[in-house]
């Protein structure tokens, strides 16, 4: 694609290191800030900010994903399964089938106000850049990080990713490129998230930064 064979000379580049409201671990804040200074070679302007918005996690829960989750396998009974389906599954069945319309109507409203502040704040910039997750992959059989232990079920689906504001609350161009490796050689990931329809603008910016920083020779240690 003619598009990704362009630079970014120019750019007006934002960086956040957790977008005003997540809990990164320092190693993974510090990859990602590192593989930042990736655009500024490549000739960017990169300031740290994020959007204005306020924590999408509950909105985004209550009024969009378990109400989605629930009507997708409302043809489970739930009743008749115990011990064939995870206890979670079962009860995100039950949360979703107990919600009032108002949650999904508050989160609609609440995407919409998301969405604006987004575009308003875009303005001047073409690119954010932020971590895909907050923590490094974890072992198999673990339903979430450890530090989340204990917390609420949507804190443990929700508290250790940072790409649902983009893919379902805004619904914008978004995409995660490798960007090094923590100490226990596991793989770190950087979102990189382009303006409103701007797909062509983000396969530039991803295509840019694998050229300046490639990582296709690179493997995980066995």
């Amino acid at each position: 694609m003619a598009e990704a064979r362009k630079d970014v000379r120019g750019w007006r580049v934002a960086w956040s290191p957790d977008l005003g409201f997540a809990r990164v671990d320092p190693e993974i804040r510090r990859i990602c800030a590192a593989a930042v200074g990736a655009f500024e070679e490549l000739g960017c302007v990169v300031e740290e900010s994020c959007p204005p918005w306020s924590d999408p996690e509950v909105a985004m829960w209550e009024g969009i994903w378990v109400p989605g989750f629930a009507a997708a396998n409302d043809f489970l009974d739930s009743t008749g399964y115990e011990g064939q389906i995870d206890a979670e599954l079962v009860a995100l069945l039950r949360e979703g089938a107990a919600l009032p319309l108002l949650a999904t109507s508050r989160a609609e409203v609440f995407r919409a106000r998301m969405w604006d502040a987004l575009v308003e704040w875009f303005g001047p910039r073409d690119l954010l850049i932020c971590p895909t997750l907050c923590v490094e992959p974890f072992e198999v059989g673990r339903f979430a990080p450890a530090f989340l232990d204990g917390e609420p079920l949507r804190r443990r689906i929700l508290g250790w990713v940072l790409t649902y504001p983009f893919n379902m609350m805004a619904s914008v161009p978004a995409a995660t490129v490798p960007c090094g490796v923590t100490a226990a050689g596991l793989p770190v990931g950087l979102q990189l998230v382009a303006r409103p329809r701007d797909d062509a603008g983000l396969l530039r910016a991803a295509a840019s930064f694998e050229r300046a920083r490639p990582w296709s020779d690179r493997r995980p240690v066995a």
